[in-house]
C-alpha cells in the first residue's frame, strides 16, 4: 500500500463590509459529498452570523478544517493497520498529548 501525500488549498474572499462571502476550496481527499454538505453548514453559519461576519469565516474555515482531518485520520489508521500487520513493526495507537 502507497500514500502520496495529496494537498488541499482553501481561498475565503469577501468585499470590504464582510456581507457577501466567496469560499472555493480545491481537494482531492475531500469527496464531492463532503463539500456539499460543507457548503451547506457554511451557508448556515454565514447565515448565522450575519452580523458578525469574521466569526461567520473563521467557524466555517474552522468546519473545513475539521473535515479535513477527519479524512485524513481515516488514511492514517489504515496505514496503522498495514504497519500493524508488519511484524518488523511496533505500532502503539495510543495518543499521547502533552499538558
Amino acid at each position: 500500500m502507497q500514500e502520496t501525500a495529496h494537498a488541499t488549498t482553501i481561498l475565503m474572499t469577501s468585499n470590504s463590509l464582510g456581507d457577501f462571502i466567496k469560499c472555493s476550496v480545491v481537494s482531492e481527499i475531500l469527496p464531492e459529498s463532503e463539500m456539499y454538505s460543507f457548503a451547506d453548514t457554511a451557508s448556515e453559519i454565514w447565515t448565522m452570523f450575519s452580523n458578525q461576519p469574521q466569526t461567520g469565516r473563521c467557524l466555517a474555515f474552522l468546519h473545513l478544517v475539521g473535515l479535513l482531518c477527519e479524512v485524513t485520520s481515516v488514511k492514517y489508521e489504515k496505514i496503522l493497520d498495514v504497519l500493524e500487520a508488519n511484524p518488523l513493526f511496533e505500532v502503539s495507537r495510543a495518543a499521547s498529548f502533552c499538558v
